[in-house]
């Protein structure tokens, strides 16, 4: 009997070091689990501030291209487009349903220059609903937008108003795959 008692005991003190070590490596590995949850996190913001300073880099980056345009095919100093304008549009022709002739639309947009093409960013209530992107060239801005949900092709077409430079009319094209809608549009530099 006493060889069978000297296993059990040898056993029971065996398993009785292994239960504590087990233990001790699941508060390790729970002490390393948080660790790395908390270094996990630590990244996430390092990428939410990388992603905000880029952004802000992109903001410097378009008022640097729109600081060093200037159309020389006019003698129109392309600065003069760079701003905020209050936009008008009147519906005159249109084949779409929920849309009618002498439907009004208001809009601001911000138009700025990046890498040599004018952008015109479009805003309702304070959301942008779209951006235009296109060209100053001869004295016409030219600017489209393509909707791939819908299948629509917007553009639009701006010139001077010859009396001001902070005044532009044309129009505004917006072409589905089953209807047509034409707007008038007028653009007013705002002062800011």
């Amino acid at each position: 009997m006493k060889p069978f008692s000297i296993v059990l005991f040898v056993s029971t003190f065996l398993i009785t070091l292994w239960g504590c070590q087990y233990e001790e490596r699941t508060n390790e590995l729970k002490a390393k689990e948080a660790e790395l949850n908390k270094r996990e996190q630590q990244i996430i913001l390092r990428e939410h501030d990388l992603s905000a300073q880029e952004e802000k880099l992109k903001d410097w980056e378009r008022v640097a291209d729109s600081n060093q345009l200037y159309n020389h095919a006019t003698n129109i100093d392309t600065q003069l487009l760079v701003g905020v304008w209050s936009v008008k549009m009147i519906c005159v022709e249109t084949s779409c349903l929920g849309s009618a002739i002498g439907d009004v639309k208001s809009e601001k947009w911000t138009v700025s220059y990046l890498k040599g093409e004018v952008v015109a960013e479009a805003y309702a209530q304070k959301k942008l609903i779209r951006v235009y992107k296109g060209a100053f060239l001869n004295g016409v801005l030219k600017l489209s937008d393509y909707r791939e949900d819908s299948g629509a092709q917007i553009d639009v077409e701006l010139t001077t108003d010859g009396k001001s430079s902070s005044k532009m009319k044309g129009t505004r094209v917006i072409q589905q795959p089953s209807c047509k809608i034409v707007y008038n549009l007028e653009m007013e530099k705002m002062r800011v």
